[in-house]
């Protein structure tokens, strides 16, 4: 098992999420920037939060722990990432003592955490004795497993849509294999599987508020059923092939072969579960628990997980047909 020595940066990036993770808000560490295939840079933190039981936030977290920490041009491209990606808050984390950088902070927009109240928050959390780093965790992954991490961590920032929803559980896949068919890394593999799986609860949770603001309970249902089957735009195009064209016998062939490939998917054994109320309300704190079961120190394996955790569990696997007891035993 390795455990990485970090730079002050990476330090105050860690200090900073584990601030947030205690004040009941989902952390994401280090999140790859991409606009239109082109990488910018990267988000230090970006948060998730649930102030109610129908509403959402997300914010995104500058950090600079620097001599020069250049406060107010960090202010500044904090703001232009909110506004890219359409968050709700921006927060700058700052070793700046200054006090206009408040006031810049209120004209921008954007809440400042300075560098006197960094200094008591790197007295509180620097330590990191329970918690593995995000260094230390991609250290103990293969470099194919480190990818589609970091890749989750893109998806699922941008928006919670059912493209996002069916990629996240398509890469669940790919890791529940590798850690049945590779001993040697199962932990750590086991460890990725709690955090993909966090991913997935969260993306649910901001689907189904955006789902119970746009429908009726009546197609709440329906709706997460096609997703599931047919992305956000599938369906639509499908439909429209079939209006135009479905009287060619070529193109009859073709949707007739699309329409029992995905009969084959699982998707009911997903809408039972997450449909069901106390599921829904507890989709947030699942996502938390399985975070945290992911980079503590102290790992815990799935047969002595919780039960709530184990029935997620069970419906995943189910969905993808693979035997539990592979998995979870």
């Amino acid at each position: 098992m390795n455990e990485k020595k970090i730079t002050k940066g990476y330090l105050a990036e860690e200090v900073v999420r584990n601030y947030f993770l205690e004040t009941e808000a989902y952390v994401l560490r280090d999140v790859k920037l991409t606009i239109e295939n082109e990488e910018l840079s990267d988000m230090d933190l970006w948060l998730y939060l649930k102030p109610s039981p129908f509403a959402r936030m997300r914010i995104n977290v500058d950090i600079k722990d620097k001599d020069r920490p250049k406060a107010m041009e960090r202010i500044v491209w904090a703001k232009g990432i909110k506004e890219s990606f359409d968050f709700e808050q921006a927060i700058v984390v700052t070793s700046s003592k200054r006090e206009n950088i408040h006031e810049f902070g209120k004209k921008t927009g954007v809440s400042i955490i300075d560098g006197i109240s960094l200094e008591l928050l790197k007295q509180k959390y620097s330590k990191l004795e329970t918690r593995f780093t995000e260094e230390d965790f991609n250290g103990n992954l293969d470099p194919i497993l480190v990818k589609i991490k970091e890749a989750s961590k893109q998806l699922l920032i941008r928006d919670s849509n059912f493209d996002v929803l069916n990629q996240l559980l398509e890469d669940l896949k790919t890791i529940i294999l590798k850690k049945v068919n590779n001993g040697n890394e199962k932990e750590w593999v086991c460890r990725l599987f709690y955090f993909q799986l966090s991913l997935i609860l969260l993306c649910v949770d901001n689907l189904f508020v955006k789902n119970h603001l746009k429908f009726p309970l009546s197609r709440i249902k329906e709706s997460f059923e096609e997703g599931v089957l047919y992305g956000e735009t599938a369906k639509t195009v499908l439909d429209e092939t079939k209006r135009q064209f479905g009287d060619i016998p070529a193109v009859r062939l073709r949707l007739k072969e699309f329409e029992t490939s995905i009969s084959e998917i699982n998707f009911k054994v997903l809408s039972e579960h997450f449909l069901k109320s106390d599921v829904q309300n507890s989709l947030f704190r699942d996502a938390k628990v399985l975070e945290s079961y992911a980079f503590n120190k102290a790992f815990v394996t799935p047969e002595k997980l919780e039960p709530y955790i184990k029935s997620h569990f069970a419906v995943l696997l189910d969905f993808h047909r693979l035997d539990r007891k592979k998995f979870m035993y």
